[in-house]
């Protein structure tokens, strides 16, 4: 099925439409950071206060076709010496794979949900890509309704799984003498499965909506706690003293396995207890928060995704920043494809998901690091 102009008029109109969806003192936030927050771009340059120039060379990165004006700022910075000797053979090389890509039409042909249509229609227009593409016919790439939870073309993982696999390593493998705590709701239940059977001395404590406090309390032995300050007190004559509680001390690590309802509650609650463990999660503890503010419940959480990679879900006009964040896994998707179908292998370039270069007939990892969340790293503060 080929998509007609009317049904692609109409997508134009949504978009704009949807452009009032994130509150303006929220974008007004996140406008006032560095957008072009990559450090493989500012390396390039002398100097990295011409953001038009910033901007020009991360579009070229991320292959996204360059307009006459991008590419004349791009040629004009190296005749004028902003982009560093040492790079300046990289940049060129950057110019021929966008113009050869430039003239050569995309061609799409997948079968996925109306939603998924949308988006990946709506990362061609805004890219200005000249594209083809045509739905559901039997040889086409399937896009399966989850994206985050399914094996995209390309890749060697689903987008969860990486981050599954690399906070596994972090927790597990490189673990020191004490335990894990793995805290998880009956939705993750197969995954606490597959981690019981290869780390069964850890310890696993289920919660729900009902008891996660009491649970809590009970695994961290709070009220154990309590009760030998409270015998203390009695001792010296009833006269009160401040007592924090202190928590089993066998505990070196926690993994949050909880979604955004859950986990918004009771992530408080264990760093009003804990003080000086690290804890873990995927992103899929924030994926149904509104906005990029909605972490402040977070804070200091550690997960593997790069803080630059949440800025840009945050600066996506959806209701939740699990929409957000697949628009820009299915966006990585199409530079793939373009990559493949202009034959532009071995060269540095910009997903969403960070710096990588693509084999040919190789799956892709994604490594998008580790970061503590930090609102203030995002989200201007005043």
């Amino acid at each position: 099925m080929k998509f007609s102009l009317t049904f692609i008029l109409s997508l134009i109109i949504a978009l704009i439409s949807s452009c009032t969806s994130m509150p303006n003192d929220l974008k007004n936030d996140l406008d006032t950071k560095d957008s072009i927050n990559n450090t493989f771009i500012s390396n390039q340059l002398s100097k990295t206060n011409n953001i038009e120039l910033l901007k020009a060379l991360e579009n070229g990165f991320k292959l996204i076709d360059l307009s006459d004006d991008e590419i004349n700022i791009i040629i004009n910075s190296i005749q004028n010496n902003e982009i560093k000797k040492s790079y300046i053979k990289k940049v060129e090389n950057m110019l021929n794979n966008n113009k050869k890509m430039s003239l050569n039409k995309l061609q799409l042909s997948i079968v996925a949900s109306e939603r998924n249509k949308e988006i990946i229609l709506e990362t061609l227009l805004e890219n200005n890509s000249f594209f083809s593409i045509v739905m559901n016919e039997n040889d086409a790439t399937f896009i399966e309704d989850n994206v985050l939870n399914s094996n995209l073309k390309f890749y060697c993982n689903s987008f969860i799984k990486e981050q599954e696999n690399i906070l596994e390593k972090k927790i597990f493998v490189d673990s020191d003498y004490k335990k894990t705590l793995i805290i998880y709701s009956d939705r993750f239940s197969k995954k606490v499965t597959e981690l019981k059977l290869k780390y069964p001395s850890e310890i696993f404590l289920r919660v729900n909506d009902d008891n996660y406090e009491s649970s809590i309390k009970k695994v961290l032995e709070i009220d154990e706690s309590n009760l030998r300050g409270e015998i203390i007190n009695k001792f010296i004559n009833n006269r009160q003293i401040e007592h924090t509680p202190r928590i089993r001390q066998d505990i070196g690590k926690i993994y949050f396995l909880l979604d955004y309802d859950q986990g918004k509650s009771i992530a408080p609650l264990l760093k009003s207890y804990v003080v000086g463990i690290k804890i873990f999660s995927t992103s899929e503890i924030f994926h149904n928060a509104d906005n990029i503010r909605d972490l402040a419940d977070f804070e200091e959480i550690l997960m593997p995704v790069s803080k630059d990679f949440i800025l840009k879900t945050g600066n996506q006009k959806y209701d939740r920043l699990k929409q957000g964040i697949e628009k820009l896994v299915l966006s990585d998707f199409i530079t793939i494809e373009k990559i493949y179908q202009n034959n532009l292998f071995k060269n540095d370039i910009l997903l969403n998901t960070g710096l990588n270069s693509v084999s040919k007939n190789k799956c892709l990892t994604r490594d998008m690091g580790m970061w503590k969340i930090d609102l203030s790293e995002v989200i201007g503060r005043s």
